[in-house]
């Protein structure tokens, strides 16, 4: 529809004890890039985090660092994907959230992941007002967003 090459932010748990939250984003990307019409933007490429029991933490750069680059792609951004699930973390997904709260304030369109077990997250108020379309998997989250928001259909 446009000329126009569109940024997705992948938002979502980043977990050192559960690899399958840094896994989905770079099986997305791999099944996905490069494509003419959109990039998708993973918000620890490039870096090279230390995953210890307290989080992220970077030798280059601090907390403070890594939060203004990651608002930073969001306002670059013209859509999200945003995996809710917990994996059975502990961890909260207090950065998801903030960066959930970035993108509604944008009024980006948000696609959302999440499964059965997780599922009290969807039902949260701000969470349902945030979200535009709810996905069981991410591939379905990025074609929706292809087919209604990237090419205009």
């Amino acid at each position: 529809m446009y000329d126009k090459k569109y940024n997705v932010y992948l938002a979502g748990l980043i977990n050192p004890e559960c690899p399958a939250t840094i896994k989905w984003r770079k099986d997305l990307i791999a099944k996905c890039q490069p494509h003419k019409s959109y990039r998708l933007l993973n918000p620890i490429a490039g870096e090279n985090y230390d995953f210890c029991s307290k989080g992220i933490h970077s030798e280059a750069v601090n907390s403070k660092a890594i939060i203004a680059k990651d608002f930073a792609s969001i306002i670059h951004s013209d859509a999200f994907i945003v995996d809710l699930n917990s994996y059975g973390s502990t961890r909260p997904l207090t950065g998801t959230l903030f960066e959930l709260a970035w993108a509604w304030e944008r009024h980006l369109p948000v696609h959302a992941v999440y499964t059965e077990k997780d599922r009290y997250i969807r039902n949260h108020p701000f969470i349902e007002e945030a979200v535009t379309a709810w996905f069981p998997n991410h591939e379905m989250a990025l074609r929706h967003l292809e087919r209604f928001f990237i090419r205009g259909e």
